[in-house]
């Protein structure tokens, strides 16, 4: 049995009489060694089909209260081992309304245990009533994530999921926090916790990365694409606007107008400058028209619904208005209807906070634009920009 008191060794960092002195706290130690052998099989190296592994846990199931506190008395542990080791056994309990919940909420088999371990390692150090509340809140009845359809929501994420009842101590832990699925891909921020923490909250069947009330649900952090990577649109700049003045050269060449040099992503004040000098307003409006819907490939119907919104005396309207362009255009290609943009990410505040809205692309897009999101500055090779949070986004060219 070297390999289970290797386990033991491992993951005790003693009580406070240096070995465990109730029932409780045996009864959570050996809950502790067979959940230990369950998942590291690393345990029987070679062990492909498990069969070694369940002859180690059954007998694990076969030690008495005695040989656990032998070990422990045998054990030369110091305070902070036994900090932590108290701190473990008490965390025993949260594993299985956990993965109960993880399991409810339809996470692939391959990840359930995973997935649950590292949401106990994440509240581990957590006082004992902290986990207690988020023990009682996981096993009684949860609360929906809350919506304004036709509106969106916008707020802080902490506060929102601290909605539940759920001490902000757990929040604040699971809310950053991110994995790896199945497939190696991604888990996004704070993914795993919304499953846990909503009622109508679960991981999803299809292309989205989580579902609400079965439907897909796409969350997106700060300065994240939206579905393809943009085009390099020089060429059609200079055919379709050269005539207005507009000369695009790119790199550090950049993009020139009546003598005036600008840099690529300054290209919304080229486009206001352009329009105030032109007699031809509306052949200027059209031709970039054109090149939103042809050239960028972002489809009349997403062009259409805002293009009219977009004020050509100010550069801002422009990068808000073709963010959200792109946006419908993604919307309608991946299929989803609900969707988040949080402030996590590249460049990004990293304060929590978050847009939510619901509904068809067009609608999103409006109820983001109401509650204020932000993209990346747009240039004739970033015309499908990124979306962004509290502030506009700058990024170097690619």
């Amino acid at each position: 049995m070297d390999g289970i008191e290797r386990i033991i060794r491992e993951n005790c960092w003693k009580f406070d009489k240096g070995y465990p002195d109730s029932k409780e706290d045996m009864d959570y130690l050996k809950t502790l060694i067979e959940q230990e052998v369950e998942i590291d099989k690393s345990i029987v190296p070679g062990d492909k089909d498990g069969v070694e592994q369940d002859k180690v846990a059954n007998a694990v199931k076969n030690y008495s209260t005695d040989d656990i506190v032998g070990l422990f008395q045998s054990l030369d542990l110091d305070q902070a081992q036994l900090n932590k080791l108290f701190n473990r056994v008490n965390n025993f309990k949260a594993y299985r309304p956990i993965k109960k919940d993880i399991t409810k909420a339809g996470w692939n088999p391959k990840v359930l245990k995973k997935f649950t371990r590292e949401i106990q390692d994440l509240i581990e150090d957590l006082n004992a009533e902290e986990k207690i509340k988020f023990i009682k809140y996981l096993e009684g009845d949860k609360i929906d994530f809350p919506s304004n359809e036709g509106s969106g929501l916008s707020g802080k994420l902490n506060n929102t999921l601290a909605s539940t009842g759920v001490p902000v101590s757990v929040v604040n832990k699971i809310i950053t926090h991110t994995s790896q699925d199945e497939g190696k891909r991604g888990v996004g921020m704070g993914e795993i916790g919304l499953t846990l923490l909503f009622n109508n909250v679960d991981s999803s069947g299809g292309k989205g990365d989580l579902a609400i009330d079965n439907e897909e649900f796409e969350i997106k952090g700060n300065g994240a694409v939206l579905g393809d990577k943009p085009f390099n649109l020089i060429t059609p700049f200079n055919e379709k606007l050269g005539k207005y003045g507009i000369e695009v050269k790119g790199g550090s060449g950049g993009i020139t107008f009546d003598g005036e040099k600008f840099a690529m992503t300054q290209l919304d004040q080229v486009l206001v400058k352009a329009y105030n000098a032109t007699k031809d307003k509306e052949g200027f409006k059209n031709a970039f028209k054109n090149i939103l819907i042809d050239d960028n490939k972002l489809g009349g119907e997403a062009v259409n619904a805002r293009f009219n919104n977009i004020d050509f005396t100010d550069s801002e309207s422009f990068n808000t208005e073709i963010g959200l362009m792109n946006f419908i255009r993604y919307a309608q290609k991946e299929g989803f209807k609900h969707f988040m943009v949080h402030d996590y990410g590249a460049g990004g505040p990293n304060t929590g906070a978050y847009i939510y809205v619901s509904g068809t692309g067009t609608s999103m897009a409006d109820q983001l634009k109401a509650n204020g999101v932000k993209f990346e500055n747009i240039s004739p090779t970033i015309l499908r920009p990124r979306v962004g949070f509290g502030g506009k986004q700058k990024y170097k060219e690619e």
